[in-house]
């Protein structure tokens, strides 16, 4: 179950649920969801007898559209960026064992209770897959920006148009918001898998820069930086710093930022490019890293009835698992 609350000063709104000891909810999950479930559904399926080629050839089919989604849609970052590929190898090894099971059984049998249910588990991934790949239509009615950090590999943890891929999407002002991380040369984001000690991820500290030409119209930066897994639950966005696009008139909000990094004041005028802060980890935020979004609203300020608007960083439409290379 999961409460909604409402920023003292921003009016942004975050979420929080029961599961509150530490980061239970926040761990556990893609634990279970990205690694252990897809481990046990192979396994099964490598050892499982089938009743005929059909059947096989359904549940195969369906297996291979979930292992597909789960490489797409999953919190990767939290086990090495370049594990989703270990998934991938996983099913090929998977496919060709149980291939090598099914060579004696007849081709077709009467339609079975496991046809059922392969045919039910295909159909309902690739919905799932096709709704995450054909997220790109969201391009047309962007605004394009300059990537705000420099030198390295950035991973995408959230960010797309959609709540399967991005848990920002729900709410209509920040809908195409994205949560920026960086990795090393393995595709880890930190030293260790969950450190306490800020400077054991990769972007804490990293300077940000502005991604488009405007005026600075809201600073915050007295915010403390958490300590994960603590929570400042009374100001959600931290540290942060807002922007009013010179060309549509638009906002540009980059939040959880080092405390007093910001080098920019309200009334500047900041060119696209130029350094504006450093990363950090205050607010609500479950570790260091850099929130983005875009948002347009009629009253001119920053709020939760505004409409989000997607940023193209060259040309790209960033979604969870991409990786921006500077």
């Amino acid at each position: 179950m999961q409460i909604f609350y409402i920023s003292k000063d921003l009016g942004f709104p975050y979420r929080t649920s029961f599961w509150e000891l530490g980061m239970s909810l926040e761990i556990i999950r893609p634990v279970l969801v990205d690694v252990t479930v897809p481990a046990i559904l192979l396994g099964c399926s490598a050892i499982r007898t089938y009743g005929s080629k059909f059947c096989w050839m359904v549940w195969i089919l369906g297996l291979a559209v979930y292992t597909i989604y789960t490489f797409i849609k999953g919190e990767w970052f939290l086990f090495g960026y370049y594990l989703r590929y270990g998934l991938l190898l996983g099913f090929v090894i998977v496919f060709v064992i149980s291939l090598r099971s099914i060579m004696d059984v007849p081709l077709c049998m009467t339609m079975s209770l496991d046809e059922i249910a392969g045919i039910s588990f295909l159909l309902l991934f690739l919905t799932f897959t096709l709704i995450v790949l054909g997220d790109k239509r969201h391009v047309k009615m962007s605004i394009d920006a300059t990537f705000p950090l420099r030198e390295g590999h950035y991973y995408i943890a959230q960010g797309g148009g959609n709540a399967i891929i991005n848990h920002h999407a729900p709410a209509e002002y920040s809908k195409y918001a994205i949560d920026i991380l960086k990795i090393n040369t393995y595709g880890f984001r930190a030293k260790g898998f969950y450190p306490k000690d800020l400077q054991k991820y990769f972007i804490f500290e990293e300077l940000v820069y502005s991604t488009v030409e405007g005026t600075v119209i809201k600073v915050i930066e007295d915010h403390p930086d958490m300590t994960p897994p603590c929570l400042d639950k009374e100001h959600p966005a931290g540290n942060h710093i807002i922007t009013r696009h010179t060309g549509s008139g638009a906002l540009i909000f980059l939040a959880h930022l080092r405390q007093r990094s910001i080098l920019a004041t309200e009334g500047d005028v900041v060119k696209e490019g130029q350094a504006i802060a450093r990363v950090g980890n205050s607010g609500l935020s479950t570790e260091p890293h850099l929130h983005i979004h875009c948002e347009e609203d009629e009253v001119g300020e920053l709020n939760v009835y505004g409409k989000g608007i997607p940023l193209l960083f060259d040309g790209r439409f960033l979604k969870r698992n991409d990786v921006v290379k500077c």
